[in-house]
């Protein structure tokens, strides 16, 4: 096996979404032969090129053993991939693998997943978020949420008790 040959041909089906093929690639036997940095960079192509609600390229990574904290080369780790990306699926299961909601980017201004999400609009993925995030710790960087959201009201009220209610989020998920 031609381990940068697959690597490639990897990259090249994922970039493409031929997801098929692509789960054909991810076969653990095949996974083996990746070392750490590049089963984690297929990782961050899978979240970025994945269709919404698609977690079987991320699973066969996780079996595989991918490092769910690795940061890409802008700092950035796979779950603030999926939040910014508006991919609730992959959020949901790389948080009940453990993924970190109150990690910080490596860009001055200190960004989480939760940042991300708002940053995108992306509300569902940012309600699941903020059930993670840990506002006592991470209290200086929530004020960098307003410049974000369009729309202060319905910020403050996801940041508050309001979030919850099953009302709340009908009138305001579309």
């Amino acid at each position: 096996l031609d381990v940068k040959a697959f690597y490639e041909l990897c990259e090249q089906v994922i970039k493409y979404r031929h997801i098929t093929l692509a789960e054909q690639c991810l076969q653990v036997r095949y996974l083996k032969a990746l070392d750490a940095k590049e089963l984690n960079e297929l990782l961050a192509l899978a979240i970025r090129y994945s269709e919404s609600g698609r977690v079987s390229l991320i699973e066969k990574l996780i079996s595989a053993g991918v490092d769910i904290e690795f940061a890409d080369e802008n700092g950035l780790t796979a779950l603030m991939l999926a939040a910014q990306n508006g991919h609730f699926a992959i959020l949901e299961r790389l948080l009940s693998c453990g993924a970190n909601p109150n990690k910080l980017d490596r860009y001055e201004h200190k960004y989480t997943a939760l940042h991300l999400s708002v940053g995108s609009s992306h509300l569902p993925e940012t309600l699941l978020l903020t059930m993670h995030f840990d506002f006592y710790q991470l209290w200086p960087t929530v004020g960098q949420l307003y410049q974000f959201w369009p729309n202060e009201q319905m910020l403050m009220q996801l940041l508050t008790s309001e979030a919850s209610e099953t009302s709340w989020v009908d009138a305001n998920v579309t």
